[in-house]
């Protein structure tokens, strides 16, 4: 039987979870001798005393911890976007190989937190706080870095068995009890995590060599992360004790700032401009997250007046849009998704705007006249597409949808937005079966495995008169069943 979900915890209780568990992960032995970028011997990545398999589990229930207390923001452009940008940046490290999965929280405050198993998540007030592309992929390719190096890992093996036993004991009271669980447990062992974490800034180093060559690697300035680390020690200065989350996690001096930027300094200057995308994303945060429209708009409206640089002044025409169709001022969101597209009509972004907005009017045909035009303008964007699927379903044409999706859905369980999209797709066309098995997939990829059993058992009742599909569904229960441990049900 699979444990129950943890309960939802007030802020403070899982920002202290998420931050004691980051503490863990920022710990290491201590230094010795010295590595390729000149830093202290912290021990090989490749050794640590946890297998693969493990380290994809403490993530996992990380995870599903996480997706239980935080707010995960499920829009499809912007997860989209900083999805394509931290895998490009993997492409660059030492895990090219494996599978990272990012996400975005909505939360105002700065933070970005990475878990084993390539699970890394940023807050939409860090998105936002970051001036340049170069800056935000400066974050990515420092949280990819604690994954890539095994942090986690090589501090069990450190610990010579206390140390894990240690971990373990505090993973299950973040994981179960929640704060409560997690400060009796702290309370006891203080002296071993302060032990344990004298050493972080060494690993915070680390991360900064390797995430700095990542940075470069991938084609972005490599002075981006410390710009970013700099503007942050400022900020604190400022703020005194009231230091963006990301300090309190990472801790930051100035001179781990000045290394930062020694470091950047060993590669080729190169002149990286932020693409529209970043500040597209930038505004399409701000107009859907902030709690007053009203004001935002206005505050679009004034910096689009001051604009000078194009791609900005398009990211506030955007996200002035936006924020219009928001507040049901339709005929003026209309008119600024038109400018947009004067300006720029191969953009798949300002099609699902317009069409958007001409559902809101009520224009269905008219709208899906807009997504049809930007597939062909935009030569059949895959993000555009997933949007066009959800206003057909939306506007009454599900049927559509579920065909236009039947393929993609089959070839990729992993991509929860698509197989969220084709549940409601298949279920409002009668392919009941088909809903229920995308549907436990979205399900077990954002953790919710209670639930995404109970869907493939639904999926299999649909599918009686069907000996394929019933026997894929049996094997995927199967499967879940044995990852995590459970009986198996369907044997005899």
């Amino acid at each position: 039987m699979i444990a129950p979900r943890p309960p939802r915890l007030r802020y403070d209780e899982r920002m202290f979870a998420a931050n004691l568990l980051l503490a863990l992960c920022l710990a290491v032995a201590p230094p010795a001798a010295a590595d390729e970028f000149g830093l202290p011997d912290l021990g090989s990545p490749s050794s640590g005393v946890l297998s693969e398999v493990e380290e994809r589990n403490i993530g996992r229930e990380f995870m599903r911890a996480a997706r239980g207390s935080l707010s995960y923001v499920d829009d499809l452009e912007i997860n989209d976007y900083i999805n394509r940008l931290g895998r490009k940046l993997v492409k660059q490290s030492a895990m090219a190989d494996k599978t990272f999965y990012f996400y975005v929280v909505r939360d105002p405050t700065l933070n970005a937190f990475a878990v084993p198993g390539g699970h890394i998540t940023v807050h939409t007030g860090l998105i936002e706080e970051a001036a340049t592309e170069s800056e935000l992929a400066g974050v990515l390719a420092h949280e990819i870095a604690h994954i890539t190096q095994h942090h986690l890992a090589r501090l069990i093996e450190s610990g010579k068995g206390q140390t894990a036993v240690s971990i373990a004991a505090i993973m299950g009271a973040v994981l179960l009890g929640g704060a409560a669980g997690a400060s009796a447990f702290l309370g006891a062992n203080a002296g071993i995590l302060q032990q344990r974490l004298r050493y972080r800034r060494d690993f915070e180093k680390e991360a900064d060599a390797r995430g700095i060559r990542i940075l470069f690697q991938a084609g972005y300035d490599p002075l981006g992360m410390s710009g970013f680390f700099e503007r942050l020690h400022k900020r604190s200065r400022l703020e005194g004790e009231q230091l963006p989350e990301y300090l309190r996690t990472h801790p930051l001096t100035l001179k781990r700032v000045a290394e930062a930027r020694v470091r950047a300094g060993d590669y080729p200057k190169i002149k990286v401009e932020s693409s529209g995308e970043f500040f597209r994303v930038k505004a399409r945060i701000a107009a859907l997250y902030k709690r007053q429209p009203e004001r935002t708009a206005g505050q679009f409206k004034l910096h689009l007046d001051q604009a000078r640089n194009p791609k900005q002044a398009a990211a506030l025409r955007y996200g002035y849009a936006l924020t219009l169709n928001t507040l049901g001022r339709l005929d003026e969101a209309a008119r600024e998704a038109d400018a947009l597209l004067a300006a720029d009509a191969g953009e798949a972004a300002f099609y699902n705007l317009r069409g958007e907005v001409e559902i809101q009017r009520g224009n269905n045909r008219r709208a899906l006249d807009f997504f049809e035009r930007g597939l062909k303008e935009s030569r059949n964007d895959e993000l555009l597409r997933l949007q066009f699927a959800s206003a057909l379903v939306r506007t009454g044409h599900a049927a559509r949808a579920e065909k236009l999706l039947r393929a993609d859905a089959a070839a990729r369980p992993d991509a929860v937005e698509l197989q969220r999209i084709y549940s409601r797709a298949a279920g409002r066309s009668g392919r009941l079966a088909a809903s229920f098995q995308a549907l436990g997939e979205f399900h077990y990829h954002t953790f919710a495995f209670n639930k995404s059993l109970a869907a493939f058992h639904e999926a299999l009742k649909h599918a009686a008169d069907d000996y394929y599909l019933a026997s894929v569904l049996k094997a995927r229960i199967e499967g879940i069943e044995k990852e995590l441990d459970l009986p198996d049900k369907n044997k005899n």
